[in-house]
């Protein structure tokens, strides 16, 4: 295209557009546009059927907010809170009674005259039965009856997410005794513990470091413990071993056969 054939288009649409003079007085007598600051910083935390918002503004302007999810077929409306002595301010909405999924919300401000601003965006969860039955109890390595009669038990480590472990024992009395469990203990010890009893425990979630609630694995119960009696240990001959044909050495013991 030549520099005269773009002057051509550039020149007929000026005439068109004075052709038209109310059109221009109809864009001018609006005046100028005014957007709302937008939400900054969004953050969403995830708990049981429940989801909180927490976003920064720094507009003195906006009156409330509008938060859409699920394309935009559900909303909620919150007032804007300022706090004049601070450079933003904050605001929280909690959303609850939302099915386990996930979510995508978009916050838009308002002022007092209608303008909007243009959409913040932030994404969260919900969680519920599903999540919950997929949770699994802390690993227990070993459990066994001490000398002194206590139970001695050995734990896997903890995962990021695991919190408290709860654990039920019957002791020597007959009453039910608990025991938690802090993420960072890898030995727990039954004070009194009644033998041949079982323990049943269960380990505590957050979903999210910063989720709203607790989720607690199904209790696991534990086979009842009893005390081995080391003195009735004896070595145990299986065909093939040395030393089963004729005078040979018993390995476990170091002794002839």
């Amino acid at each position: 295209m030549n520099r005269q054939y773009k002057w051509f288009i550039l020149l007929a649409a000026l005439c068109i557009g004075c052709s038209k003079p109310g059109l221009l007085d109809d864009v001018l007598s609006q005046g100028e546009i005014v957007y709302p600051g937008k939400a900054d910083t969004v953050i969403v935390n995830g708990g049981k059927a429940r989801v909180e918002l927490i976003w920064a503004t720094s507009d003195s302007r906006i009156s409330h907010y509008r938060v859409f999810w699920n394309n935009g077929e559900d909303s909620a409306e919150v007032k804007a809170a300022h706090h004049h002595d601070q450079l933003s301010d904050t605001t929280r909405l909690l959303l609850e009674n939302m099915p386990e999924a996930r979510y995508l919300f978009t916050i838009i401000s308002f002022d007092a005259s209608g303008n909007r601003s243009i959409g913040a965006e932030g994404e969260g969860a919900t969680y519920g039965a599903s999540y919950r039955n997929a949770l699994l109890n802390r690993g227990l390595r070993r459990a066994v009856v001490a000398p002194d009669g206590n139970a001695a038990l050995e734990w896997m480590p903890a995962d990021s997410l695991e919190s408290i472990t709860t654990l039920h024992y019957t002791d020597n009395a007959g009453a039910s005794q608990t025991v938690q469990v802090q993420p960072g203990d890898l030995q727990t010890s039954l004070a009194g513990y009644k033998s041949g009893t079982s323990f049943t425990y269960s380990t505590a979630y957050r979903p999210e470091k910063s989720g709203l609630d607790t989720f607690h694995a199904k209790a696991d119960e534990a086979v009842s413990l009893v005390p081995l009696d080391k003195s009735k240990f004896a070595p145990l001959m299986l065909p093939g071993d040395a030393g089963t044909a004729g005078a040979g050495c018993c390995l476990t013991c170091g002794m002839a056969a």
